[in-house]
């Protein structure tokens, strides 16, 4: 018995000992640093030098309090819904960046080409401000951009506006087509058609409104149409 006991302990002393030697043979790995810049990342963005800060054409017609961009901000584009061509206003504002901020009207290239836009140059003949004048049946548009290294701000404004008359539900009016509900009369809002042949009836797309159920009449937007109002003397 004491025998066997004593081969016990033996073997439970090697068996530790196995224990401890495979232990300090594992090897712990730890990442090394990588050699080199640590430092936090910048942002690779170029600033844009901005050249001139001309005024914003909506502060100027008197339609904002506020320029629709910060002076910081590079090529703007202005979108103006007014009613008619405002010819007077506008010739004011090309007449403030002439004689004020030193641009000049770029030369048409073709006169025989009828253009509806002004643009305008700087010095170095890079164009700096495009006017351009939209008439459409989805209303009429002041469209005012700006070029590279131009800017905007609440500079000028024009005290006397008489032309200036911006884009008001009132000069939306309901549609004859649809009478104001925006639904396809052929199908009657349905987008499909329902005929019946020789098996019984069967569903086809509306080539009228190409199956969407809407009002396609010319101009006619959510059930109405552009048609400005008379404005009152």
């Amino acid at each position: 018995m004491l025998k066997k006991n004593g081969f016990l302990l033996l073997l439970v002393a090697l068996l530790s000992c196995l224990l401890l030697f495979c232990i300090s043979k594992i090897a712990i790995v730890v990442p090394k640093p990588v050699s080199g810049n640590t430092a936090e990342p910048t942002s690779a963005a170029v600033p844009v030098s901005i050249d001139l800060v001309l005024p914003a054409p909506d502060v100027y017609f008197g339609l904002a309090n506020e320029p629709q961009y910060a002076s910081d901000k590079v090529s703007p584009i202005y979108s103006l819904d007014l009613v008619d061509y405002p010819a007077a206003s506008i010739k004011q504002y090309i007449s403030l960046l002439t004689e004020k901020y030193g641009l000049a009207v770029k030369p048409k290239e073709n006169d025989r080409i009828e253009f509806t836009g002004t643009t305008l140059i700087n010095d170095n003949g890079q164009e700096c401000v495009e006017i351009q004048w939209l008439e459409t049946s989805f209303g009429n548009r002041l469209m005012v951009s700006f070029g590279k290294n131009c800017a905007t701000a609440a500079l000028e404004t024009l005290e006397n506006t008489p032309d200036i008359r911006t884009i008001t539900d009132g000069d939306w009016v309901a549609c004859t087509k649809c009478g104001g509900e925006n639904r396809c009369q052929s199908c009657e809002g349905r987008g499909r058609w329902r005929e019946s042949d020789w098996d019984g009836y069967i569903s086809k797309s509306c080539s009228v409104c190409n199956g969407d159920g809407k009002c396609h009449a010319d101009g006619c937007i959510n059930g109405r149409v552009f048609r400005p109002k008379e404005e009152k003397q």
